[in-house]
């Protein structure tokens, strides 16, 4: 007799819920609101292109390697945080370089070999190709990057007028 009236006090509600259409707690399930798919499909980035410039990434992948070493970077420029003319200067100016400027992974900063170099010819949006020195921190020591920044050679000087 127990047996039959523990089966029914399972069966009974289990039935109920059935034909109500509704499970047990399905009245207050919340919906679901879950972001976008993320875009699994992008494209490695190449480390050289075919002339032999690193890109942003191959830089990266190499910089430990290329350490003290001449490399050459291609990139396209992302910010440039310079000195305003005329004014003193207490910062290291710096131009950023990335790949992708819609999609900016890694990020190469750029110096000059002093800080009285001009960078402003480096204009943001541009695509530049740039061979300078690989480096860990900045000539002055004022700027760490340990994955590695690029030191632009000192421009070479004028040629001077030939003596009358």
């Amino acid at each position: 007799m127990k047996r039959l009236a523990w089966t029914m006090l399972v069966v009974i509600p289990l039935c109920a819920c059935q034909r109500s259409g509704k499970g047990p707690g399905a009245a207050g399930q919340p919906k679901a609101n879950l972001p976008a798919k993320p875009d699994l499909s992008q494209k490695p980035l190449a480390e050289k292109y075919p002339d032999g410039a690193l890109s942003v990434e191959g830089f990266f992948l190499h910089a430990q390697e290329l350490n003290g070493r001449e490399a050459t970077v291609r990139g396209t420029v992302l910010a440039a945080d310079l000195c305003a003319p005329d004014a003193p200067c207490t910062k290291v100016p710096s131009v950023t370089l990335v790949d992708d400027l819609k999609n900016p992974r890694r990020r190469l900063t750029v110096v000059g070999a002093t800080t009285a170099q001009d960078l402003s010819e480096l204009k943001p949006s541009s695509t530049q190709t740039l061979t300078g020195k690989v480096a860990m921190w900045s000539p002055d020591g004022r700027m760490i990057q340990m994955d590695g920044m690029l030191i632009l050679p000192p421009p070479a000087p004028p040629p001077e007028a030939p003596a009358p």
